[in-house]
């Protein structure tokens, strides 16, 4: 059973994904397009680690994530009025997206500072 369009989702029924969105990586960003025929497209803005995700009329979100020594966190702040269901969607997705680049990034820097210490 898919998912239904603007209904509630009853106990034990299944969400299916399957043909709703997909994501594609290309230059400068990937690009999210949704079910209903929409794209969003998520970028790197900015230096550092700062992201914005967009449609077709502007920015939506705007993402910044931090890598600490302990723990790592996002901060993402909605730049237009959006339907509560799908800004929290918009973060969860944004966030994730984030916090994956950020720990990416600094996995490939300890691998690169260990590799140049055991060669050294």
């Amino acid at each position: 059973m898919n998912n239904p369009t603007g209904g509630a989702v009853g106990p034990g029924q299944v969400i299916s994904l399957t043909r709703r969105s997909t994501a594609d990586r290309g230059r400068g960003g990937s690009v999210i397009h949704t079910g209903e025929g929409h794209a969003l497209r998520w970028e790197k803005t900015a230096r550092g680690n700062h992201w914005a995700m967009r449609d077709q009329d502007g920015t939506l979100l705007v993402i910044a994530a931090f890598h600490g020594l302990l723990r790592s966190s996002v901060h993402i702040r909605v730049e237009r009025t959006l339907p509560e269901q799908t800004a929290v969607l918009l973060c969860l997705i944004g966030g994730y997206l984030a916090l994956s680049d950020l720990h990416y990034k600094a996995d490939l820097a300890a691998a690169t500072a260990a590799a140049a210490a055991s060669s050294g």
